[in-house]
């Protein structure tokens, strides 16, 4: 069996993407668990109930939730507090994967859980779904009437996480995603080594993709600080390469673990380093915005 996960922050493409993976012949889990559609998502999600339940069960028990995901240090996944989610994982591999020569789950709260997946399974690699920030707060601002800075933060946050659960994911902009879907399937084929698309599956995909389902275009709010800091980054992880990415990513992790760090001792949140003040590293404030 190949597992693949496709990750990202929420409102970027994922449940696209993963039906896509479905019409390549990616088993996705029993039918009867896969998440109904809703108003904010008609064309369904695509997504499992019960791995959804299992990351919002660890988001508990880690001291979070999926719109204030904790912060976690290296090796977190080994934590012997953590073994029943283990056993569970292994269930559910075992009751919905196991037997399928290629399978996938999709699920942005995965995003930081890739390690402990791992101590399970070998998952084959992972699929990182990027959007523009500025869509997603406008996206989050309709659903959740969240705040711009508030959405942005998660980006940032969602992002990280997805990136450096595996560096070597594919990413799938959510722009090309709508543009291109055939082109994509192709990518996406080559990626979890199915077989080329015929015709009549890249007929099926053009179909799933309807481009009247897209709303929520560039937002007109005014951009604060950490907008503008998921928008250097969204610019940055679509235009330049990983190795260039990586450590832009990792400054902005260790930020996220100081600040977490200070905060259980009462202390005061550090300023970023301004070590690339083009890219807005200056600006402090992620784990503010989440409360």
């Amino acid at each position: 069996m190949n597992l693949f996960a496709v990750l990202g922050m929420h409102r970027s493409g994922t449940s696209l993407v993963s039906r896509i993976l479905n019409l390549l012949g990616a088993t996705l889990g029993p039918e009867d668990d896969l998440m109904p559609p809703k108003p904010d998502n008609p064309t369904g999600f695509w997504e499992s109930l019960t791995v959804t339940q299992i990351h919002d069960d660890l988001f508990a028990e880690l001291g979070g939730r999926w719109d204030r995901p904790p912060v976690l240090a290296e090796g977190w996944e080994t934590a012997e507090k953590l073994d029943p989610f283990v056993n569970r994982i292994r269930a559910v591999v075992e009751s919905h994967f196991a037997g399928a020569e290629l399978a996938a789950w999709k699920d942005p709260r995965g995003s930081f859980f890739i390690p402990l997946w791992r101590r399970v399974v070998p998952v084959a690699g992972t699929v990182l779904c990027l959007r523009d920030p500025d869509e997603i707060v406008g996206s989050l601002a309709a659903r959740e009437g969240m705040d711009p800075e508030r959405a942005a933060a998660l980006f940032l946050r969602y992002v990280v996480a997805a990136f450096h659960s595996d560096g070597g994911h594919l990413l799938v902009r959510f722009d090309d995603a709508h543009a291109a879907p055939r082109e994509l399937a192709v990518r996406l084929a080559a990626f979890v080594g199915a077989p080329p698309p015929d015709e009549e599956t890249l007929r099926r995909v053009s179909e799933f993709v309807n481009p009247s389902l897209r709303h929520h275009g560039v937002s007109q709010v005014e951009r604060g600080p950490i907008l503008r800091l998921a928008r250097a980054t969204h610019a940055l992880v679509t235009r330049e390469s990983r190795e260039v990415v990586a450590p832009f990513l990792s400054l902005l992790a260790d930020r996220f673990l100081l600040e977490a760090r200070l905060r259980g001792s009462g202390g005061e949140p550090a300023p970023l380093s301004a070590a690339a003040p083009d890219l807005a590293l200056a600006i402090p404030g992620v784990l503010d915005a989440l409360g």
